[in-house]
């Protein structure tokens, strides 16, 4: 999973009777950092988070040898209280491509291997003509049919976002494919 980048915010230091940041040139001011990629984010996000500071602090409580402690404590506060932005994952089925495995349970041991979420992606990776992906029903999988298919994908590679909770069922309607193993069921969970 990629890393989150921090952003690193300088917050202006202001005295308990002041509306703005002090002006002179040694004004003090603390960096706070903040877990997002954006800076335009963090900063604004900082911007919120000294707001709330500033009007849920009583102003005595404000004095230079607390400011630190309660930006501290706030910049932990807005860490739990706001989640980092969760990120979708592209998952290539089997890991390289969607073809006859050397073992039909294959692709089964591979999304046991992996948690799918709403917002991820599956990439079956195959070359147009020799392979497709069709969405099925549970009967349809286990009996590798493809009566009623929600969807078709025939041009490799297929993208095929997974968009709500729930079990879905894949499989190759090539030729006995589904038979030797080309079939996969995932568990979409959310994050």
């Amino acid at each position: 999973m990629p890393r989150l980048r921090s952003q690193q915010v300088r917050l202006p230091v202001y005295h308990e009777s002041a509306t703005a940041p002090l002006a002179s040139p040694n004004s003090k001011a603390v960096t706070v950092l903040f877990p997002f990629s954006s800076r335009a984010v963090a900063e604004r996000f900082s911007y919120f988070c000294v707001a709330r500071l500033r009007s849920a602090i009583r102003p005595s409580a404000m004095m230079m040898g607390m400011l630190g402690a309660a930006l501290a404590t706030l910049h932990a506060a807005c860490l739990l209280a706001v989640p980092p932005p969760a990120l979708a994952a592209d998952h290539v089925v089997g890991g390289s491509g969607w073809c006859i495995p050397p073992s039909a349970g294959l692709y089964r041991a591979w999304a046991d291997n992996r948690t799918f979420f709403v917002g991820d992606t599956l990439v079956f990776r195959f070359e147009t003509g020799f392979h497709d992906v069709v969405q099925v029903g549970r009967r349809e999988y286990e009996e590798c049919t493809a009566d009623d298919p929600y969807q078709i994908f025939r041009a490799g590679p297929a993208a095929v976002p997974l968009d709500s909770t729930g079990v879905r069922y894949y499989v190759c309607t090539v030729g006995n494919y589904c038979s030797l193993g080309v079939r996969l069921y995932v568990t979409v969970q959310r994050r």
